[in-house]
């Protein structure tokens, strides 16, 4: 019978979701994520299995924040749009004014081994589709409610813009400067 775990996931989750965050999933060895989170490496394969397996909780737990951050910004709005363009402010801030512009996590890791990784690519990409159709509910009760056009595409219309701040995302990996971040977001807005 196996002893139970005698450390606690949570903080270990979060120590490998920054080691992982930092240097990706690829240069993120093994004995860097045991030394970060003060594991032996039976414990890790014992709690998780493998990396892939640390690294799809790891996936799962952002995904589960940043979906609550999301959800919070849209339902606070003013209105469905207003939240819309909160979003989309929010994703600018984060470009400007992150002191890491380490980027989303998800569009990171599609970027770096969604081709060679199908188990890792499909479990971003459920997350960002979960986003997506988040926005596009949000742009539903906008045009019920007159805020858009009724011959509007909602579907491609939330497509375009999480196509938008996916590159945001990476834009934001650059170090922009905040004009040009902010230029890029009026053109955003201004489809809506």
């Amino acid at each position: 019978m196996a002893r139970p775990a005698s450390f606690d996931r949570e903080q270990v989750l979060e120590v490998a979701l920054n080691s992982f965050w930092e240097t990706g999933f690829s240069n993120t060895g093994i004995a860097t994520l045991v030394d970060r989170m003060g594991l032996k490496p039976s414990s890790l394969y014992g709690a998780f299995s493998s990396k892939e397996g640390l690294f799809i909780e790891v996936l799962q737990r952002y995904s589960a924040q940043s979906l609550a951050q999301i959800e919070l910004l849209l339902a606070s709005a003013d209105s469905p749009l207003a939240g819309v363009r909160a979003l989309l402010d929010a994703v600018a801030r984060d470009a400007i004014a992150s002191e890491t512009h380490r980027g989303c996590l998800l569009v990171n890791t599609l970027l770096e081994v969604g081709r060679q990784n199908r188990t890792i690519q499909h479990e971003a990409s459920v997350h960002l589709a979960e986003v997506e159709q988040r926005v596009a509910n949000n742009l539903r009760q906008a045009q019920a409610a007159g805020e858009l056009a009724a011959e509007r595409d909602i579907d491609t219309l939330a497509a375009l813009l999480m196509t938008m701040v996916w590159g945001m995302r990476v834009l934001g990996r650059t170090h922009p400067p905040a004009a040009k971040v902010q230029a890029v977001l009026a053109q955003i807005q201004a489809m809506l």
